[in-house]
């Protein structure tokens, strides 16, 4: 049960992030590398989980009898209205570490606590405890704060004590129930990247090769995972400032997430940011639709370390991809080369396009008939290209593939853009289904320079008036903010109960047809990303259906775990 009930607290952090004598240190090092994750208060989390779960996610009995008891028995002896602050540091050779502070209100019953979830703690000077059990290291008590650190790590709690508040002051000021603060320096730039390594072996050595895949299809998943991984230590290596927090608001009904981010002078990340005020687009006079699903941009700039990582990851996909059309055996021997071919065909075209430098398309999704909550949907949709009519070729390869693709090529012209028409008349992937119906038809508008097309059967006409708006913009414009969507979430998750999961993400496909059935009405998301004083400035605010989504796999993992 103790453990149980750790792994309960641990979960709830990651799923909502996530006077003694003693020696002072003069100042905070704000050259340490690492990443602080700050809880506001005890009682403010509490009242957060409550919300998610037992109002919104309706589990009651969970919540009263697994969630908030453990979370109570949790917080003896802990200050209920002071900050917990966790730094997560990462090392060399042995990864990942943590150094948490928690604020007390009595040393004694802390330590039963701490006791009482396996952790036991001997005294070994005045303020310093020897740690055993499910953590091993040193406990310090200090400034009403308990600080621990691993068995390895007591110089950075004990004798010099790091100022506690100083460093997550922006956090406090800005009132969020959890956040995230970094601040890093140019110096210890080389030092943050070799910071990963074992982190990094670690992840590659728990990959383990299924008995069902290939060797191809397991270095390509061995790839993506790599590629995670030089992301997030890029972001961590490169990263100045990040500041990023949440609040849950009950009485607005509402959650609102803040994003801050800029980057150390000379590095990709701040190049990349740097880069987003010179880019323009062509789409800024495409309309937001009425009574829109879903409608958003985006332009952003593609490093090149991006493009190349991306390029490595689209070649090794190639093999995975024959592997898998080599399987099917609703295809004869003639059909599966026709769909091999046009791989070949198509990745060509996408290195081509990561030569462009920059991402910039748009989206617009609607209901066919806004009477009907069960209406089928359309949309359109479109993206720069490299050299756009060269996607032409893959389609018309597409009935070689199967007797149901139909294709009809360049059914009318409308200035530099060609239009055709692909319908799949069977196997429509189910979500495509839930979404827009069998058959399926999708119409394409091709010009060298960008790509639009259309998904419903009747959606010709607003591809067409689509094209002719952005074929009359003469003038290309910045846009105020790089990233923007907004949308119901609702009909994705209706999409997403009607195709099989794969075997890892059952439980979290229930959780979400659940949050967002159709009995609810609370599921807009709203996201808006620019960039401003060189720095990345980002908000998202979302309806209760995310939260309540939060709420049941809370509640999930209490009722399987405690």
């Amino acid at each position: 049960m103790n453990l149980s009930r750790l792994q309960m607290i641990v979960a709830i952090a990651v799923i909502y992030l996530s006077l003694p004598a003693c020696t002072f240190a003069a100042e905070e090092k704000e050259t340490e590398n690492k990443v602080t994750m700050v809880i506001i208060g005890a009682d403010r989390l509490l009242e957060d989980i409550e919300y998610m779960v037992n109002d919104l996610a309706s589990r009651n009995k969970i919540w009263k009898e697994k969630v908030e008891e453990n979370i109570e028995l949790f917080l003896e002896g802990i200050d209920r209205k002071q900050p917990v602050r966790i730094d997560v540091f990462f090392d060399e050779k042995n990864g990942e570490f943590y150094r948490p502070f928690f604020p007390i209100t009595d040393v004694k019953d802390f330590r039963n606590n701490v006791d009482a979830f396996g952790v036991t703690n001997k005294p070994i000077s005045r303020d310093v405890y020897s740690l055993a059990g499910a953590f091993v290291g040193f406990m310090k008590i200090a400034n009403d704060y308990a600080l621990f650190a691993p068995e390895d790590q007591r110089a950075s709690i004990d004798p010099n004590v790091p100022e506690i508040h100083a460093p997550i002051e922006p956090l406090k000021k800005a009132d969020y129930d959890a956040g995230i603060i970094i601040n890093h320096d140019k110096a210890g730039l080389e030092d943050r990247r070799k910071s990963m390594a074992a982190v990094r072996k670690n992840i590659i050595s728990g990959i383990k090769k299924k008995s069902t895949e290939s060797v191809e299809e397991f270095d390509f998943r061995k790839l993506l995972a790599v590629n995670r991984i030089d992301n997030f230590e890029r972001l961590f290596s490169e990263v100045k400032h990040l500041e990023a927090g949440w609040i849950t608001d009950a009485s607005k009904k509402n959650g609102l997430g803040t994003l801050n981010i800029s980057g150390i002078e000379g590095t990709d990340l701040a190049g990349t940011i740097a880069a987003i005020p010179d880019l323009k687009t062509s789409y800024h006079t495409i309309p937001e639709t009425k009574d829109f699903v879903a409608t958003g941009r985006m332009l952003f700039p593609i490093s090149a370390a991006n493009q190349e990582q991306i390029k490595a990851t689209i070649q090794a996909y190639q093999p995975v991809a024959s592997i898998r059309i080599d399987r099917k055996e609703d295809l004869n021997d003639k059909q599966k080369k026709a769909a091999k071919d046009a791989i070949a065909k198509l990745i060509p075209i996408l290195e081509d396009g990561l030569t462009l430098g920059s991402i910039d398309g748009f989206v617009e999704f609607r209901r066919i008939d806004q009477e009907k909550s069960d209406s089928l949907h359309d949309m359109v949709a479109g993206m720069n290209a490299k050299s756009g009519r060269d996607i032409e070729e893959v389609i018309k390869m597409l009935p070689e593939i199967r007797d149901t693709y139909k294709t009809k090529m360049d059914t009318a012209t409308v200035g530099d853009f060609h239009f055709h028409e692909f319908v799949l008349e069977d196997n429509v992937p189910p979500m495509f289904k839930s979404l827009f119906g069998s058959p399926c038809h999708f119409h394409i508008a091709t010009s060298e320079k960008m790509v639009l097309f259309s998904i419903g059967e009747n959606s010709k006409p607003w591809l067409e008036e689509m094209v002719d708006l952005v074929s009359k913009t003469k003038e290309q414009k910045a846009p105020e903010n790089f990233f923007t969507f907004k949308g119901h979430f609702g009909p994705f998750a209706k999409a997403l109960s009607a195709r099989n999961p794969g075997e890892n993400f059952v439980e979290l496909r229930k959780a979400i047809i659940e949050a967002f059935s159709e009995k609810y009405t609370d599921d807009f998301i709203e996201i808006y990303d620019k960039q401003a004083d060189g720095e990345i400035q980002g908000t998202l605010t979302v309806e209760p259906g995310l939260l309540r989504l939060l709420g049941i796999l809370v509640a999930n993992f209490a009722d399987e775990n405690l």
